[in-house]
């Protein structure tokens, strides 16, 4: 059976990507990087294996950011939107949500590194709350 395809772009629109809706979880990140990497409280987040992602336009613009063989953050090069993380030895990318233009069918389901969360910020929803990663 085929899986509903999702895209997703940066702000200039430059750089479009596509991957199945199969994310394996979701989560609201609320660590000091994603922070500041988004100029928001936290980040919206949903992890897939990363074969299943694909650049189909602009992957001449994609900066890859803090590369490593372990992964890096992608990153449009014209106006720094941020995309998508690839990590865990590149076999899983961790997509931003807000950068998706489809809605996926999994949503995010947990808070994690709440010890670290904006001061001004106070969750509003009853989803688990997590110090740091969950087990």
């Amino acid at each position: 059976m085929n899986k509903k395809m999702i895209q997703g772009e940066c702000l200039c629109r430059s750089i479009q990507i596509e991957m199945e809706d199969d994310f394996k979880y979701a989560f609201y990140c609320h660590c000091s990087l994603c922070r500041r990497r988004t100029g928001s409280a936290f980040s919206s987040i949903g992890g897939i294996e990363s074969e299943k992602i694909n650049v189909i336009q602009g992957e001449s613009l994609l900066f890859r950011e803090g590369e490593t063989a372990d992964g890096y953050r992608a990153i449009c090069s014209k106006c720094h939107s941020p995309l998508f993380s690839v990590l865990m030895d590149r076999k899983r990318t961790h997509v931003n949500f807000g950068a998706l233009k489809n809605e996926p069918s999994r949503k995010p389901d947990h808070h994690i590194y709440i010890d670290s969360k904006a001061s001004w910020y106070e969750i509003q929803d009853s989803l688990p709350q997590f110090a740091k990663l969950p087990n």
